[in-house]
């Protein structure tokens, strides 16, 4: 990387740093709000809710129960994404509802794994319908596939990082 190049780079990451932080919500409602309508590239969906951290868990959890939340899949990847213990119960339900849209069910079986590795592991293929995206995903559980354990950071959420 030339000298340009390096200082283009660093100018980039200051200026999305500075718009992040000075988007920072003040409350876990601002924040679910922020999370509504930011407009960043995918893999960067959920950081509003990550730069608000534990603060919005509670609402997060309460809201993600609804099936006509906007941005649920990005809102379970985000309770999966930082362990949070306290959305099992919500994910699990998700999970075992034979009636929910199989992407979010497969969503919460990430986040589930995410949170507690072994809980993840109890959950046979042969248990989701044959083919389905949730089935799939408790295979590549099975299979130990890396893509279940890669977290997005809070740095990376701050400086607005984009794979």
């Amino acid at each position: 990387m030339n000298d340009l190049s390096t200082k283009l780079v660093i100018s980039s990451v200051l200026v999305s740093a500075f718009f992040l932080l000075s988007t920072c919500s003040s409350s876990p409602e601002q924040a679910l709000q922020e999370f509504y309508v930011y407009d960043g590239a995918e893999d960067e969906l959920m950081d509003p809710l990550i730069l608000a951290g534990s603060s919005v868990v509670p609402l997060v959890v309460h809201e993600v129960d609804k099936e006509e939340m906007p941005r649920r899949l990005y809102a379970i990847s985000f309770l999966g994404n930082g362990g949070y213990h306290q959305a099992l119960p919500v994910l699990r339900k998700i999970l075992f509802d034979s009636d929910e849209n199989e992407h979010f069910r497969a969503g919460a079986l990430v986040a589930i794994y995410q949170i507690d590795q072994s809980e993840g592991r109890r959950y046979e293929p042969g248990s989701f319908p044959e083919g389905s995206a949730v089935q799939e995903v408790a295979k590549d559980i099975l299979q130990g596939k890396s893509y279940l354990t890669v977290k997005r950071t809070y740095f990376q959420a701050l400086v607005g990082f984009h794979e």
